[in-house]
């Protein structure tokens, strides 16, 4: 499955108003990609830098849509990455001009939205250090999934959890009580559908972190229990354009999202 056919439910579902609005800009930051539409929303996808490439403004024509982001999403990792920060965007926009959402301020720690229990094993992907260290203060067993060796060789060092690779994870999410995924793991669709079918015996199945700020129409897309995104409101967008646009990373701007999760009932 790859990220195309993960967004075009949301895009020619429940985001449709806004298939056809224009871009108003895109561009590849230093750790994030941003997407405005013509509205003033905007929206934000990680990039990992290491693997970005140039992205030619006339891949996408004169006059680009969501439809147009996703019609060339699986091209590379950068083309993803405005996908996702464009679907962002209208779920952004989603948001503001729907009166009951269903989506809620999160308020409670994310170790209570998922039902932690003592001993849970816990499966992460991608290193999330307040998520790590909230899990394994709660009494969880945590195994983290790290795509980087960098990181995981600093979190092996930071933390009492183990570090894995990406693909040893496939090993780990078939045992996992619980399994967190970061949503810059939509970059690798293919790896992320096959980690979520591995835990399909796990009692929640997350996908949080800004990237992950999507319809929920996503939950049934790929069979979540629980998402956890971030909002950002028309009125700080110029902020967080700025700051995306000068190579800040999430803790540069964090303070003017909004997090928000929704919760699978049972």
């Amino acid at each position: 499955m790859g990220l195309r056919e993960i967004l075009e439910p949301l895009v020619e579902g429940p985001l449709a108003p806004w298939a056809k609005t224009p871009i108003e800009r895109m561009f590849l930051g230093l750790h994030f990609s941003l997407t405005r539409l013509s509205t003033g929303h905007v929206g934000i996808a990680f990039l990992p830098r290491e693997e970005a490439v140039p992205v030619e403004h006339s891949l996408y024509g004169e006059r680009p849509t969501l439809r147009t982001l996703l019609r060339y999403a699986d091209t590379s990792i950068s083309t993803r990455s405005l996908a996702l920060s464009g679907v962002v965007a209208a779920t952004n926009a989603w948001i503001e001009s729907t009166p009951e959402p269903g989506i809620h301020v999160q308020k409670k720690p994310l170790h209570e939205l998922v039902d932690l229990k003592k001993g849970d094993l816990v499966l992460i992907v991608g290193y999330m250090r307040p998520i790590v260290r909230e899990f394994l203060a709660a009494g969880a067993r945590v195994v983290v999934a790290e795509k980087s060796r960098v990181m995981r060789l600093l979190g092996s060092e930071e933390e009492k959890a183990e570090f894995i690779d990406e693909y040893e994870a496939l090993d780990v999410a078939g045992k996992a009580d619980i399994l967190i995924v970061t949503g810059s793991s939509l970059l690798y669709p293919q790896l992320l559908t096959r980690l979520l079918k591995e835990a399909s015996s796990a009692k929640c199945r997350a996908l949080i972190g800004p990237t992950a700020s999507l319809h929920p129409k996503i939950m049934d897309v790929l069979g979540l229990d629980l998402l956890g995104g971030s909002y950002i409101h028309r009125s700080v967008s110029h902020i967080v354009e700025r700051i995306v646009e000068l190579g800040g990373g999430y803790h540069s701007f964090k303070d003017h999202l909004v997090k928000w999760v929704v919760k699978r009932e049972t």
